[in-house]
């Protein structure tokens, strides 16, 4: 977007920041969560870097079906990794939930 400031005019918002190194192809963040997705022929990838400690599941979705399913449990901050021999190929899609499962986020081809 373009904006033009006026004099004595002010323009605010906000962003959060904070290192994603350590967990492969950064795809998808928020306040709390970062998520990677690195597919390969053979393999599908997926990192999580939080900013607090957590208790989350992780679901790997191919073709709007899960395929995987893992518990990721992380330090304050902390990541975490895991992967999946691809037996199945097509659209790939994950979801993460809180212990509640309630969706924190939703990347990809998810249900």
């Amino acid at each position: 977007e373009n904006a033009t400031l006026q004099p004595g005019s002010s323009f605010a918002w906000s962003e959060n920041w904070y290192p994603v190194h350590g967990i492969g192809n950064f795809v998808w963040a928020n306040k709390d969560v970062a998520l990677s997705v690195n597919e390969t022929s053979g393999s599908v990838t997926v990192g999580l870097y939080t900013t607090s400690a957590q208790s989350l599941t992780v679901t790997l979705f191919v073709n709007a079906q899960q395929a995987a399913r893992w518990d990721a449990a992380t330090a304050a901050p902390g990541t975490w990794s895991a992967s999946w021999p691809r037996a199945l190929s097509g659209p790939t899609g994950v979801t993460i939930t809180d212990r509640a499962g309630n969706i924190i986020a939703r990347y990809g081809q998810a249900p």
